[in-house]
């Protein structure tokens, strides 16, 4: 998976990697979305993790496109039903 993320900017915060900066990633051309972004709310500097939160706007796209994934399947799979028979 090593081109699946183009870039990672830090954004905000004073271009520092902190509690309340964002973090940028761009994804290359053809991936699912171009770019999202992060909003670091915890460091946990004993267990190495981050508590990050996405974008509202962000989480709306994905779920739109998720619901558009399923009713495109659905549609399928309502006019081939010999496929899963």
């Amino acid at each position: 998976m090593p081109h699946s993320i183009e870039s990672i900017e830090t954004v905000g915060g004073g271009n520092s990697v902190g509690v309340g900066c964002i973090r940028h990633t761009n994804f290359p051309d053809g991936a699912h979305f171009k770019f999202v972004k992060h909003r670091i709310d915890a460091i946990d500097t004993e267990n190495y993790g981050l508590r990050e939160m996405l974008n509202n706007d962000e989480i709306k796209a994905g779920k739109e496109q998720a619901m558009g994934l399923y009713k495109a399947c659905e549609e399928y799979l309502a006019t081939n039903t010999d496929v899963f028979a």
